[in-house]
């Protein structure tokens, strides 16, 4: 149950909302490639496909002994302060979220904490501590 909470909170991270994460239907102002030069934490594995619609790229890993504070530190440190939009915060229990420009694109990343028995589940007893992060790009806000 709590691992489809997790999942349900990272999925809500990337899917439209009141706050306006995502755009209008029927943008696409970034070419494909962009999405995969973005920068990775150290022991990121894909979690599925990743997702294209109206757009908006998302795609969710499975960080290994690293917490969503360390994760959004990450991405702190190798984007400029001058690109912040949303500055890293707490949304909710053991979730951060922050917003970026990258190259005229916003960047949206969500880290959660992935529940314990999930994770042994799927990367056995020796897993650790495992971070679900979610990467959202997609239009700058005054291109929604």
């Amino acid at each position: 149950m709590a691992g489809a909470v997790a999942m349900s909170i990272a999925f809500a991270s990337c899917s439209p909302s009141d706050e306006g994460t995502q755009p209008a239907p029927a943008v696409t102002t970034f070419g494909q490639g962009d999405f995969d030069e973005l920068p990775l934490p150290p022991r990121s594995e894909p979690l599925g496909q990743r997702n294209e619609q109206d757009g908006v790229v998302s795609r969710s890993y499975a960080v290994r002994d690293t917490s969503p504070e360390m994760v959004l530190a990450f991405y702190s440190e190798r984007l400029p302060a001058s690109a912040v939009v949303e500055q890293p915060h707490e949304i909710g229990v053991g979730t951060l979220r922050g917003r970026w420009l990258v190259d005229g694109r916003e960047l949206t990343v969500s880290a959660t904490v992935e529940d314990t028995l999930e994770a042994i589940e799927r990367f056995g007893e020796d897993a650790g501590v495992i971070t679900q992060l979610s990467l959202s790009l997609g239009p700058a806000p005054e291109e929604r």
